[in-house]
């Protein structure tokens, strides 16, 4: 269902919160050759992620949050379903 990528951030963020920065860091850190844009991507991916958890009814979901002027995102369990 989800891509490598997609998989990659999923257990990135599992439990915890980060921003956008820290995220495409993470990602990235062991890829040879990274796109030219890493935080679009990564960001572009978080979307699609939201999108398939929202198609699929999954009981999760990616949350954003801002603190002290940065945003962070996390995966948080849905309440409503």
């Amino acid at each position: 269902m989800f891509s490598e990528r997609e998989d990659t951030i999923i257990k990135i963020l599992k439990g915890k919160r980060f921003t956008l920065d820290e995220i495409t860091e993470r990602v990235f850190k062991t890829v040879a050759n990274p796109p030219f844009d890493k935080k679009i991507t990564v960001a572009n991916s978080i979307s699609r992620i939201t999108k398939k958890c929202n198609h699929y009814k999954l009981s999760w979901n990616i949350y954003k949050e801002r603190s002290q002027s940065k945003l962070y995102i996390s995966i948080k369990e849905n309440e409503n379903i």
